[in-house]
């Protein structure tokens, strides 16, 4: 039998550093690479940031002459396009499939240069690409055969704005890394660091000090649980401007000593997660796939969500989480799993459960490559 040949898949991104839009990409390629259906390669920004290095060490070819960042001059710009169109030429590449407006534009172009003429797909990964503009409405429109959206809630705000694109929109939840975030790593070394104990009760939050992303509101809420919790610690991981600001008021609020900032977590974030009584996150951040939300969850944390982004669509109400319509709910469902642990442990199993089944990366890779298949196989869809 006739050995089926892979398809030659081009991935583009324009962003320099392994966060944001990059973190699920860079998850959904380690798994395609592995996948005899696909041969998996990426265009990504080579001089800058630490996306390139980590593709390397994943054993990706990079090419120094395609550049891929925005903010070049029309000059540069028109090279990156020809540089891209003779490169998918050379290797006979298939599809292109591009997740940011500046390598959707690049990718759209090289591909009408090139002598392939491949088709350009495109995956929306926040809220900000189903916008109404007009730049959208032509790039979503004439030149992309599918759209991708990391999550239903996408899909159906870009269709709500764009009602012409619905016959070639989808949606693939983006996954995440069970083997490294999962219910059976042991919090204890992170305990022992930060002196906590468990049955003190610990919530905690994962987000980039920035304004807009909840910390100031969720450190004043927390003021107020300490009055019936008063062993209770808040735990704030991450790094970012408004940091100095958030470690100020907290002192101004005088409740320094139940509030730990443990800065940056790389390796140990894991184990902060399993630490916690529950995950808060009050905005949808710049990945729309709401990572903390999946990460937290994976590793048996309940989380407690205000409704943003596709935290709904993650979560289900009252049994592996909580949604609040608004701060005072917030607050409540933190002091009810404080009170009752039991039902955090319970809440968390059945959420580890859930992101095992639905959101691993064997699944999303096994859908991307359906996605794939059909795009060649059915010429209309281009």
């Amino acid at each position: 039998m006739e050995k089926i040949k892979p398809i030659k898949v081009l991935h583009t991104i324009s962003v320099k550093n392994l966060t944001g839009a990059a973190q699920p990409l860079f998850l959904l390629l380690k798994e395609l690479n592995s996948k005899d259906e696909v041969k998996v390669s990426v265009i990504s920004p080579v001089s800058k940031g630490n996306l390139s290095d980590k593709l390397r060490n994943e054993g990706f070819r990079l090419y120094k002459n395609i550049d891929l960042y925005s903010g070049k001059s029309p000059l540069a710009l028109m090279s990156e396009v020809y540089n891209l169109a003779k490169l998918i030429d050379i290797k006979g590449i298939d599809i292109i499939h591009s997740h940011l407006s500046h390598d959707n534009w690049v990718s759209a172009f090289a591909s009408m240069l090139s002598k392939r003429k491949p088709p350009v797909i495109r995956t929306l990964h926040n809220s900000k690409s189903t916008v109404k503009r007009s730049n959208y409405r032509i790039l979503y429109n004439n030149l992309n055969s599918k759209l991708i959206c990391i999550s239903d809630i996408l899909k159906a705000k870009l269709i709500e704005n764009y009602s012409s694109l619905a016959s070639k929109t989808l949606s693939i939840h983006a996954s995440v890394d069970t083997s490294r975030f999962n219910k059976d790593i042991s919090s204890d070394s992170f305990l022992n660091k930060f002196k906590l104990k468990k049955e003190d009760g610990i919530i905690g939050m994962v987000a980039r000090f920035k304004k807009g992303r909840g910390h100031n509101e969720l450190i004043s809420l927390f003021k107020k649980v300490l009055n019936n919790f008063p062993k209770a610690k808040l735990l704030l991981i991450g790094k970012g401007e408004e940091k100095k600001r958030m470690e100020k008021a907290v002192v101004e609020l005088n409740i320094s000593n139940s509030v730990i900032f443990t800065g940056y977590l790389k390796d140990e974030l894991p184990k902060a997660y399993r630490a916690m009584t529950a995950a808060c996150v009050l905005e949808e951040g710049n990945d729309g796939s709401m990572r903390t939300i999946l990460e937290s969850m994976a590793c048996g944390t309940p989380v407690i969500s205000l409704n943003k982004g596709s935290a709904a669509e993650i979560i289900s109400n009252e049994k592996t989480g909580f949604i609040a319509n608004n701060l005072d709910e917030l607050e409540k469902h933190i002091t009810t799993l404080l009170a009752n642990q039991n039902l955090a442990l319970s809440m968390g199993e059945k959420a580890s459960k859930f992101i095992k089944e639905n959101y691993s990366p064997p699944l999303e890779a096994e859908k991307h490559i359906k996605v794939y298949q059909e795009i060649l196989r059915n010429p209309s869809v281009r």
